[in-house]
């Protein structure tokens, strides 16, 4: 249930035993409902950030997940607004069509002019934004000016809300929370945000931000974006996430001390990007090794392997001079090293079906000629972003066919494609130069 859901009805209980406490003769005492704390009224991003601690900061990948488990598309636009400009809910509730431009070419900006203000529970008017400092024209991508353009935002009337109730009237905050958190839960049953996040509507704001930090651009600027009136409300809420700088400093105070080599020494680098991160975290994946220069990618991609296949994953800390001496990639040992979490893609396979040189089928286990998904990284086999590809190869005197790809239906096809082509054929089999790869 809601905040809002809650308020509504502890406030409709309240009423009900506030006439119990004054009819006469009394029927209460008191009314226990004025002792209840309410949940904030920050809930859905319709007030200023202040106080909460509990912020719980997305990846990108996290973010496209959710989006993914989102029916509606005005929702699903709303989000991919809030990622993209860091706004709070009731400033982007509130954005007209005119809010929304391009000045000049290749430049696209929202200017945020407005907010959803409330007098009671239930009455919400159009006012100014919080502070006078949120009054502020945000810079936006090209391709988020784009995902505009396609939901429609060019044959809105200049004065139409562009995120509304369907009817043109205001978005309501505690229907779109249940949705959203709907969402979160179907979100985290396919593995794609953990289980132990528990983010909110208002989390795309801080994660807004942590990419923003995260890539090495300042709080002057993020404060800005966001509308706070003091670069002290920024730092003492997102100052920890400055970790590039802390890193860079801890860096500097090793090299001065002795203890890290020079720069014209020591451990092998790789380019500019990833100058002084010296350690690499390797995830054994069964018959995988993946490694990572941020110990938190390879701290989340084992979580997410092991609660896809159980059981545990073992994270190595090491130099890099010591992957590049213990790689099988050898001297091109970073090369590999990833600067993110791997990609994963849900994928439809059919196969391995082995036929025999006369054409008939045998099936390599049951359900093998079956459709069936799972997720797969871009590290393992079959990982792919076509709708639908397809083998056909020739270990020996069997042939082997399979299909496999992003789209069921399209896998299927495949799968049909290859079988009749092989059942179809003569020997010697058409095929049976091996290896064969084509996309469908």
């Amino acid at each position: 249930m809601s905040p809002e859901t809650v308020r509504g009805l502890h406030g409709l209980l309240s009423s009900i035993l506030e006439e119990a406490v004054k009819s006469e003769p009394p029927l209460r005492d008191r009314n226990p409902c004025h002792l209840t704390r309410l949940p904030k009224e920050d809930d859905h991003g319709l007030e200023d950030d202040g106080g909460d601690d509990q912020a719980e900061f997305l990846t990108p990948d996290e973010v496209a997940g959710i989006v993914e488990c989102i029916a509606r598309p005005m929702d699903r636009m709303l989000v991919r607004t809030a990622y993209g400009t860091g706004m709070r809910f009731g400033e982007l509730t509130a954005l007209a069509a005119r809010h929304i431009r391009s000045p000049q070419p290749g430049r696209h900006e929202v200017r945020v002019a407005r907010a959803w203000k409330r007098r009671t529970a239930s009455d919400f008017y159009l006012g100014p934004p919080k502070t006078r400092a949120g009054r502020r024209t945000i810079e936006i991508t090209a391709g988020l000016w784009q995902e505009l353009q396609d939901f429609g935002l060019g044959q809105l009337e200049k004065d139409a809300l562009v995120f509304h109730s369907g009817t043109g009237t205001q978005f309501k905050a505690g229907a779109f929370s249940d949705r959203w958190h709907r969402a979160v839960k179907k979100a985290k049953a396919r593995g794609l945000v953990p289980e132990w996040k528990f983010p909110t509507f208002h989390d795309l704001r801080h994660s807004h931000v942590a990419a923003l930090l995260s890539d090495g651009h300042s709080l002057t600027y993020v404060q800005r974006r966001l509308g706070h009136e003091s670069i002290k409300t920024t730092s003492d809420r997102y100052g920890h996430l400055l970790d590039s700088a802390f890193k860079a400093a801890l860096a500097t105070l090793e090299r001065v001390m002795g203890y890290a080599p020079s720069s014209d020494g020591g451990a092998p680098e790789a380019d500019g990007g990833r100058e002084g991160r010296r350690a690499v975290h390797v995830v054994n994946l069964a018959e995988h090794q993946v490694a990572f220069w941020e110990l938190t990618d390879a701290e989340a991609t084992a979580e997410r392997w092991a609660r896809e296949h159980g059981g545990s994953v073992d994270i190595a800390s090491m130099s890099a001079a010591a992957w590049v001496a213990t790689s099988s990639a050898g001297r091109d040992a970073l090369e590999v090293v990833r600067d993110q979490m791997p990609r994963r893609a849900w994928v439809w396979e059919v196969g391995p079906v082995f036929l025999v040189e006369e054409g008939s089928e045998v099936v390599a286990g049951p359900g093998a000629d079956k459709a069936r998904g799972s997720w797969r990284w871009d590290f393992e086999e079959h990982y792919t972003e076509e709708p639908a590809q397809h083998t056909v190869e020739k270990p020996g005197v069997r042939v082997v066919a399979r299909a496999w790809g992003r789209d069921e239906e399209a896998v299927r096809e495949a799968y049909a494609l290859v079988l009749s082509e092989a059942l179809g054929s003569p020997s010697p089999h058409p095929y049976a130069s091996g290896g064969l790869v084509m996309a469908v």
